[in-house]
């Protein structure tokens, strides 16, 4: 009777932990993993500082919102939100087959903890505007205006910042995922680009990285005034200041994937 009791007891636990993992789902996940899982090259490698990519690393609950989105690097610079209202919805063949992380545009958002700054920067997003709100973040460092992406007073269009307005963007549209290429650079070498488009160059002041906000502005902004409706497939950031032939490697390997134009 002792024996069948504590089978019993096993049982129960082993059931508990599996509907506890059921609602706990997480995709996989392979650190330092460069091998490209789309069509074309994989992306440069050299000062990859954190590369998020929508079927990799993804931990969320049973209803598919996103408590956290692994760094695809080793340098282990994770994207999470703890406050469920906050966290992002995954939703499954978005894009070419692909998933999509979906920010509200009210006060989703995910953010790394702050790391050791680096300037100049360049960010690659595979993202989709669901809608367009002058001022709204789509990506930003740890703190708020630090490497802003934000949609401008014009229609469907994006601007950079850091510490200072910077180059404007062509139309993004509200339709379709594209590809933003974003080089903070001061000297006017900073750039906007869209796809394989014609590049946009200007000057942003005093660029520095020391975290990354997806969706929202960083620390110091308010959590709902500036949120974006947009959705995410991929991230890339470099520590470095992309040349034309890097940013055509990585736009090579992003479309092979994505197949965004």
């Amino acid at each position: 009777m002792v024996r069948k009791a504590v089978s019993i007891s096993v049982l129960i636990a082993l059931v508990a932990c599996a509907v506890g993992l059921a609602a706990q789902s997480v995709l996989p996940h392979r650190r330092g993993a460069f091998m490209a899982s789309g069509g074309g090259a994989e992306p440069p490698q050299t000062n990859l500082e954190a590369w998020f990519e929508s079927d990799f690393g993804i931990t969320k609950d049973g209803s598919d919102y996103v408590s956290q989105w692994d760094d695809k690097t080793s340098n282990g610079n994770d994207l999470s939100m703890a406050t469920g209202s906050y966290q992002p919805l995954w939703i499954d063949s978005e894009i070419n087959g692909e998933p999509g992380i979906s920010f509200d545009g009210t006060d989703d958002e995910l953010a790394t903890a702050t790391f050791t700054s680096f300037s100049p920067a360049t960010v690659y997003l595979v993202v989709k505007q669901d809608s367009w709100t002058d001022q709204d973040a789509i990506f930003d460092g740890a703190t708020q205006n630090q490497q802003l992406i934000y949609q401008t007073p014009s229609s469907s269009k994006f601007r950079l910042y850091a510490s200072g307005a910077g180059p404007i963007s062509g139309d993004l549209g509200t339709s379709s995922y594209e590809i933003i290429v974003a080089r903070f650079d001061s000297s006017s070498n900073a750039l906007v680009q869209i796809n394989d488009g014609t590049p946009v160059t200007g000057n942003v002041p005093s660029p520095a990285m020391t975290g990354i906000v997806l969706g929202n502005k960083g620390t110091g902004g308010s959590q709902t005034a500036y949120a974006g409706d947009v959705r995410f497939a991929a991230v890339l950031v470099y520590s470095e200041a992309h040349d034309s032939s890097e940013i055509s490697d990585t736009l090579d390997y992003l479309n092979g994937k994505y197949a965004t134009y």
